[in-house]
């Protein structure tokens, strides 16, 4: 299918064939018939994707900070490859879409194959022939609607969502500042409220667009005194509400809208500026200031139904927000056709931002149009590049399921740099990022359909890095699949998942006769440090103690690691440290103790050779502190390895260090090492018990500290 695409770093903007994307349990899969271009986010976007570097920092130095905490991480050298990384992956335009449905998610019941619908959401509803889109920003269209007219729904939404925060009363008078094209929305939605609205915008052609369109009257600030226009049309008394529906640089809209409005009277910000609010006039008159929440209640975090919110506001959903803008152009109570100004073919994407960058054609609302989509086009095509990857002499053709962040940070560049290996397929969610990613590490082809990677004969291992709830089901289908597997920590998120993926374990044995390879990406087994701590305590004869400290850092409520898809913090990130521990002591857990909750948790692991682990894990902490520091007391020594970048081995009053620039938590041989043993066919590189054990102790962890007390693990046969 076509999308377009934008190259936040080379700013090179395209329409590319890419395969189309996946359809989720929760959402649709949309055929595009229309698009509208929200010209003033995406000549934002695409003028950002044209600065220099230093422009960039600058523009955003809030993520220069991230960058720089990373650093004291991970290193200069990671850190900025990993950043390249970010600026490289294309990125989408677009954010409001109407089509019909092709394909519905297996969770969702209130949509239907062949129906008309209108969709929302940046990432979303982009401009591509084919759009998966989450069913909660998806409506139906209105019979008397037509596509051009729905497509208009996501600026509509926006604007609704606008107008109903301010709470306007009829006969109340209000300013609206910008008359760009959700402006022009929130105007003729204002006049449907039967208030008294006065428009500002420097272009003469949008103020007499408006005008003829329901608002009562217009100024320019270029032009007029707009305190007086203010004292005019308000008989001195000042605008009950202003509505910023302007982009700017600076806050001069802020100061506007503080001036012109009147005592204790509400200032809504619907466009994007620096906020910096001029104290004078918001203290005397004792302003009201809110940002509009986009297209509505939801968009950032689920709306809480049951919350007793004040009776003249309780937030509307982006549904509510989608499905009242269609109805009022049902109605014929808000008429888009006179803000088209351009329409385009997908095919002619790059003279339609062309045309919005040169600013020499005054456009307002343009539209692409997807008559040419093709019909045979599905979740199941590919993008093939011929000839990327080479081919070698005996080379284990590896497929790859997943492909964010840190797939391409820590495991695709090894082993695109490793000769035994050659990358065949690459499957992700996202058409666009499955293309990019097989361009970019030389891969054959690219989808979206993970049962391409298990139906190719060609493939012979499988490396699974998507978000957690899907580990389980892939690997079990995997394994039917006669597939090598790696994946990525956690195997799995409950007892039940793990009983199918030992079951499709023992069935590879029956069907295939060889002995499995299942790898669980557990590298901090491999970190030099840890080789180091294993060879200095190969001759211990008593137990160990070990506290494991990990300062994690804050992550934010909507984080994807709390939700369904990352099962939290205590199944998908100290199954590291649990397996560590394991790993170190080479004694089974017996009983775990743990108080605490997913971001902040003590727990205390015994081992049956009397070795005792603490696990410390905190959110509480400064982020740009060492991330990990584990002790180890044992026979009359110490090992202290701090963050994975500096060492101390003390014995008999002997230290010894062990130092290096970066951090090294075993990737490197994690990788070299499972290839290897592929190469060689020698097996699992971690023996299929501990990865049991590792993985049934970790449940444990988390069933203590909900119970909050000391549970005995029963492994009833698992090894």
């Amino acid at each position: 299918m076509k999308q377009v695409i934008q190259n936040y770093k080379t700013a090179r903007l395209e329409v590319k064939n890419v395969p189309a994307p996946l359809l989720r349990r929760d959402g649709l899969l949309v055929r595009s018939y229309t698009s509208l271009i929200s010209v003033g986010t995406e000549r934002t976007k695409i003028e950002s994707a044209r600065m220099s570097l230093i422009e960039k920092a600058i523009s955003r130095l809030d993520l220069v900070k991230i960058v720089m905490a990373n650093v004291k991480q991970e290193g200069l050298i990671f850190t900025f490859k990993k950043a390249f990384n970010k600026l490289e992956t294309p990125i989408t335009l677009g954010y409001s879409c109407a089509g019909e449905v092709m394909a519905v998610g297996d969770s969702v019941s209130e949509f239907r194959i062949g129906q008309r619908v209108a969709c929302v959401g940046e990432g979303y509803a982009t401009h591509a022939e084919i759009n998966s889109v989450p069913a909660d920003f998806t409506v139906p269209i209105p019979e008397n609607v037509d596509y051009e007219e729905a497509a208009f729904v996501g600026l509509g939404a926006i604007a609704t969502n606008a107008v109903y925060i301010t709470q306007l009363k009829e006969g109340e008078k209000v300013a609206i500042i910008g008359l760009g094209l959700i402006g022009q929305l929130i105007a003729q939605l204002t006049h449907n409220v039967k208030v008294h609205t006065l428009g500002i915008e420097p272009d003469k052609r949008k103020l007499d667009l408006a005008m003829s369109l329901g608002v009562e009257a217009g100024a320019s600030p270029l032009e007029n005194d707009l305190e007086a226009v203010a004292r005019s049309f308000t008989l001195r008394k000042g605008f009950d509400a202003v509505i910023i529906a302007a982009a700017s640089k600076n806050n001069l809209p802020l100061e506007i809208a503080g001036k012109i409005c009147r005592d204790k009277g509400r200032v809504i910000l619907v466009g994007a500026m620096p906020i910096v609010i001029p104290r004078k006039e918001y203290y005397e008159k004792e302003l009201f200031f809110i940002i509009s929440r986009g297209f509505g209640g939801g968009l950032y975090y689920p709306l809480d139904k049951e919350r007793d919110y004040p009776y003249n506001y309780k937030p509307r959903s982006i549904r509510e927000n989608m499905e009242r803008f269609l109805t009022l152009i049902a109605e014929k109570r808000v008429n888009v056709e006179p803000l088209i100004t351009h329409r385009f073919s997908i095919n002619e994407a790059k003279e339609a931002y062309e045309l919005i960058r040169s600013k020499k054609n005054r456009c307002l609302g343009i539209i692409f149009k997807y008559a040419n989509a093709n019909k045979t086009d599905s979740c199941r095509d590919k993008v093939i590049y011929s000839g990327l990857s080479k081919k070698r002499n005996r080379v284990i053709n590896i497929g790859f399921i997943g492909a964010g962040s840190f797939a391409q940070g820590y495991i695709l560049p090894l082993l695109q740099k490793n000769k035994k290996v050659a990358l065949q397929g690459v499957v992700t969610a996202s058409g666009i990022k499955a293309e990019y990613v097989c361009r970019k590490y030389k891969f054959s082809y690219a989808s979206t359909d993970y049962r391409q990677i298990l139906d190719d004969k060609n493939i012979e291992c499988v490396f699974i890095t998507t978000r957690h709830n899907l580990h389980a089901l892939l690997v079990t289908e995997a394994l039917k699949a006669g597939k090598k597997v790696f994946v990525e920590k956690p195997l799995c998120l409950n007892r039940e998942e793990l009983r199918r993926v030992d079951c499709a374990y023992k069935d590879y044995v029956k069907h295939f006769g060889n002995n499995p390879v299942l790898m669980v990406g557990f590298n901090r087994r491999f970190s030099p440090f840890i080789k180091r701590v294993k060879e200095f305590f190969r001759h211990r004869e008593g137990p160990m103690q070990i506290i494991y400290r990990i300062n994690a850092g804050f992550l934010p409520v909507g984080h994807w690691l709390y939700n369904e898809e990352g099962g939290g913090r205590i199944l998908g990130e100290i199954c590291h440290f649990v397996d560590l521990l394991y790993y170190l002591t080479e004694s089974l857990p017996l009983t775990v103790q743990a108080v605490g909750s997913e971001d902040n948790i003590s727990a205390h692991i015994y081992f049956k050779d009397g070795s005792i682990g603490n696990i410390d894990y905190n959110a509480l902490g400064d982020i740009n502190f060492p991330r990990e520091r584990l002790e180890i007391f044992c026979d009359g020594s110490v090992a202290v390895v701090d963050n994975f970048r500096n060492a101390v081995f003390s014995r008999s009053g002997v230290c010894n260090y062990m130092r290096r620039i970066t951090r090294d938590m075993g990737y490197n041989e994690e990788i070299r090492l499972f290839v290897d043993n592929l190469y060689a066919n020698k097996g699992s590189l971690i023996p299929y018990s501990q990865i049991i054990v590792s993985t049934l102790v970790t449940f444990i962890v988390k069933e203590a500290a909900e119970n909050q007390k000391q549970m005995e693990i029963k492994y009833d046969g698992w090894i």
